[in-house]
């Protein structure tokens, strides 16, 4: 049964309620997907790779930085490569892997709130459901926090009734 049809059903059996939460489900699906599609259409020029310097002759003459790619062998641009420029290799090479390493992590364990693969495995109407609660959870959080910002404030407002400050 397709979700058009049993939305219908729903809608026969007078089961409002339910008929609606599935017609949001699919609507939320739908609108997810196409802000997918146009965000991959766009972040490329948005988030576009810098244009690069041009490359020179001046190799370890110590003078200016190198282009961006295409450094040699003096990472501190003093003239010489030695200890520290090995040094200063490695110190990126380390951080370079850290940074690689958080951001996997980052990736691989949430996607709407559940892991990338339990994600990947569901059907589309799954999908929706979690992106829903995903989206919802994010709206209660940000009402809680707006509910917290308002009773500090009649708080703060309070105390400065009480000092005589209102």
């Amino acid at each position: 049964m397709t979700l058009t049809e049993r939305i219908i059903n729903l809608l026969r059996e007078e089961k409002l309620v339910d008929a609606t939460n599935l017609t949001e489900t699919v609507l939320y699906s739908k609108l997810s997907d196409i802000i997918s599609e146009k965000y991959e259409d766009i972040s490329p020029t948005l988030f576009g790779e810098a244009k690069k310097a041009k490359v020179t002759d001046k190799d370890d003459d110590g003078e200016g930085m190198d282009p961006v790619g295409h450094g040699d062998d003096d990472i501190d641009n003093d003239g010489d490569s030695d200890d520290t420029d090995d040094y200063l290799k490695n110190r990126r090479k380390t951080i370079g892997k850290a940074i690689q390493k958080e951001d996997e992590d980052v990736e691989e364990k949430l996607t709407y709130g559940v892991s990338k693969a339990a994600y990947a495995t569901k059907r589309p109407e799954q999908k929706s459901m979690i992106r829903q609660k995903h989206f919802r959870d994010k709206e209660k959080m940000e009402r809680e926090k707006d509910r917290e910002r308002k009773v500090k404030e009649r708080e703060a407002s309070r105390k400065a009734m009480e000092r005589g400050e209102g």
